[in-house]
C-alpha cells in the first residue's frame, strides 16, 4: 500500500472513514461543524493487520523523508492518536530499526499538558497526530515541546482532511517540518448547523458512535 489515495482508499475498504449518504446518519465534528464524512482512524488500530498496514505506510514516508533516524521520541495526543504511535514504534521495529520512546499529552484546559511523561533538550521529537483538520492539535503539541525543551524534527498527519495540504519542506519559513500521508480536503462536505443539508432533511447527528439529535 502507498500514500494518497490508496491510503483513503484502503482507510474506506477497512470502515475508517463513514460517509452519511451510506450510514444514513451525518457527523458532528470537534469544531462544532456538521460533517457528511466522519474519519475514525483510531478504529483501524482495533484491527492488528490494519492498524500496522497504516503504521508501514507511515514508516516508509518518515524513512524517505530521512527523518527515521533524527528523532528519538515519538509524541502523540490521547486518547485516539495512541495506538497510532504504538504502531509505528513497532513499524520501526519491523524495519530493524531501534523504536523510538513514546509520550501522550492529554487535554488540559484549552491546550495539552505531558502529564505522565517529562521531555527535554535530550528528547528529539517526532510528533505524530491521525487527524489534521485546523492544525490546532498539531500547533498544541508543538507548543507543549518548546516548553519541555524539547526538539521537534517533523509534525505528521495521516489524514489532512483541511483545505491546506501540509507540504513536506526541508526549510519552511516557519521553521516548522510537517508533513500527511494523504490529503482529503473536506471543507465542501461540512456546514454550520443552520445551514446543514442533513439537518434539513432531518437525517440524525452522532457524535464518537452516539447518536445526540434524532428527528
Amino acid at each position: 500500500m502507498r500514500k494518497g489515495q490508496e491510503l483513503i482508499d484502503f482507510c474506506r475498504w477497512a470502515d475508517t472513514i463513514l460517509d452519511a449518504e451510506e450510514t444514513g446518519e451525518h457527523y458532528l465534528l470537534a469544531s462544532g461543524l456538521h460533517s457528511r464524512i466522519h474519519i475514525q482512524l483510531s478504529r483501524a488500530f482495533g484491527n492488528f493487520t490494519v492498524g500496522h498496514a497504516i503504521a508501514g505506510v507511515a514508516f516508509e514516508e518518515i524513512d524517505r523523508l530521512g527523518l527515521a533516524g533524527n528523532f528519538n521520541t515519538i509524541l502523540t495526543a490521547a486518547i485516539g492518536a495512541i495506538p497510532l504511535g504504538v504502531a509505528l514504534q513497532y513499524a520501526f521495529l519491523r524495519m530493524h530499526k531501534i523504536p523510538p520512546d513514546l509520550a501522550y499529552a492529554e487535554k488540559s484546559g484549552e491546550g495539552y499538558a505531558l502529564n505522565r511523561f517529562t521531555l527535554g533538550s535530550s528528547n528529539a521529537v517526532l510528533i505524530v497526530d491521525d487527524i489534521h483538520t485546523t492544525g490546532k492539535t498539531l500547533n498544541a503539541l508543538y507548543e507543549v515541546c518548546l516548553w519541555q525543551g524539547a526538539y521537534v524534527v517533523g509534525e505528521m498527519a495521516v489524514i489532512n482532511r483541511g483545505a491546506m495540504p501540509l507540504m513536506a519542506l526541508e526549510k519552511p519559513a516557519s521553521g516548522r517540518f510537517k508533513f500527511s500521508l494523504a490529503d482529503y480536503p473536506l471543507a465542501d462536505n461540512e456546514w454550520n448547523k443552520d445551514q446543514c443539508p442533513y439537518c434539513l432533511r432531518r437525517v440524525p447527528l452522532v457524535k464518537d458512535g452516539g447518536r445526540i439529535e434524532v428527528f
